[in-house]
């Protein structure tokens, strides 16, 4: 610490709390003494490529949200084939299509039948990545899994909010559904048991 006695030096200044209008000075004796830290190493190479992804993810992050804008859309995947003898299936396709999503809360139900005859379905609240390609590109992973496809039959529930007569503004909207991932909140649609499979993705 500085030993000078008219006030301290520049180097010296954010190591103690002391207001700030006294004279800094550029240095003095006993810093001199003390050496300044060795800066880490950093291999340029490795900082090129690192600032390269960092600002092509940022890119494509940008490019996401010009495509999808920020409203969310609710999906709704249920081909009432699906028992609990397929979470393990309906999870596995869960994890194989999150890279379709910029951002999404997920959740499998067991809908409101009894055990073992429950109607397991997803429930996706999310901005998808490219909504022209994201059904096609789900469907490819869920034939793969399953015997039935998403595009032959209706299958595929999607609710977006429309600022039009008799829908509520966006963010009561946006709340409602997000309430609905909560059984508790579900009132008459409240599920026979509780998988607690849910979980999101994105920032």
């Amino acid at each position: 610490m500085c030993d000078n006695n008219d006030g301290l030096c520049k180097r010296c200044i954010d190591e103690v709390d002391t207001p700030r209008n006294i004279i800094l000075f550029d240095c003095c004796e006993s810093c001199l003494m003390i050496p300044d830290p060795i800066p880490e190493y950093v291999d340029p190479d490795i900082a090129e490529d690192d600032l390269y992804w960092k600002q092509r993810n940022e890119e494509k992050l940008k490019k996401n949200l010009k495509q999808t804008g920020v409203k969310f859309v609710f999906l709704t995947i249920q081909d009432f084939k699906r028992r609990i003898g397929d979470l393990e299936l309906l999870e596995q396709f869960i994890n194989r299509i999150q890279y379709l999503w910029v951002e999404a809360k997920f959740c499998i139900e067991s809908g409101k039948v009894p055990l073992p005859d429950s109607n397991l379905h997803i429930h996706i609240l999310g901005r998808m990545e490219n909504s022209r390609k994201c059904k096609s590109k789900m469907n490819l992973e869920w034939c793969k899994l399953f015997d039935t496809n998403l595009k032959d039959s209706d299958y595929w529930f999607v609710k977006q909010h429309r600022d039009v007569a008799g829908m509520p503004p966006y963010d009561q909207w946006y709340q409602e559904k997000l309430d609905y991932f909560d059984n508790e909140l579900k009132g008459t649609h409240e599920n026979v048991i509780d998988l607690a499979s849910r979980g999101e993705w994105g920032p």
